[in-house]
Order: C-alpha cells, then structure tokens, then sequence
C-alpha cells in the first residue's frame, strides 16, 4: 500500500498544536485538548496508519481507542462555519493491531472526521 496522503501542517493548523516526531518509530503524534477531553492521534504516514484515543483530562486511561488505515487522503476542509479533518475511505480496527486489517473481517469502507469547530466531535459516515 502507498504512504498515506497527507499534510501535517494542515493538522496544526486544524488542531492549534504542534507535532511531535518520534524518528524510531517514524510516527507522528499530536494532543489536542478541548473541554476536559484528550484527544491522542498517532500517525505512522508509511504504512497509513493512524492510531486514535480519547480520555478525560483528568484521567489517564482512554475511554476510546481505535485504528484506521487511511485508503484515501486526509484533508482538512475550512469553511466559515465548520473546520475537520477528513480521513477518506478507511478501515477501522481496534487499536494498534494492523493485522486486524483482515478485507474479509471488516469488508466497508467509511470516512472519518475529527471536528474542532465550532464544536470537537468525532464523526463516522
């Protein structure tokens, strides 16, 4: 599978923080925090790899936890009213495992969208 489609500057300018790199794992990572929320995002861009948590701010352990494999492309659309990113044409899996990325186990594809205006959410479509 070719690397993944995508820009890191436009989830810095989605998100408001800066990447960090970890060069033995050639994986990016961003945290973004919103109303008491941590939101975690692991981006492994040669395999097409993102990795995703969400936990209280005041916890440490996530409530939610998953992986997509990207097919597509990130975007980030901006508009007047609304700013996301969107993950076109993705498998989810459940976190850190690639090999769950079996075709015949999870067969549709989906986008994925992380939300941060005018409100954080995360949607599914």
């Amino acid at each position: 599978m070719p690397g993944l489609k995508w820009n890191e500057f436009e989830f810095v300018e989605c998100l408001g923080v800066l990447s960090k790199f970890d060069e033995d794992w050639v994986q990016y990572s961003f945290e973004y925090k919103t109303d008491g929320l941590v939101l975690k995002i692991f981006i492994t861009p040669y395999e097409s790899l993102i990795n995703i948590s969400l936990a209280l701010e005041s916890k440490k352990e996530s409530f939610l936890r998953f992986s997509i494999l990207v097919r597509g492309e990130v975007r980030y659309i901006n508009e007047k009213n609304f700013a996301y990113l969107n993950f076109s044409d993705c498998i989810v899996s459940n976190y850190c495992n690639p090999d769950l990325f079996d075709k015949n186990k999870y067969p549709s594809y989906s986008n994925f969208e992380i939300h941060t205006f005018p409100n954080f959410q995360l949607k599914f479509s």
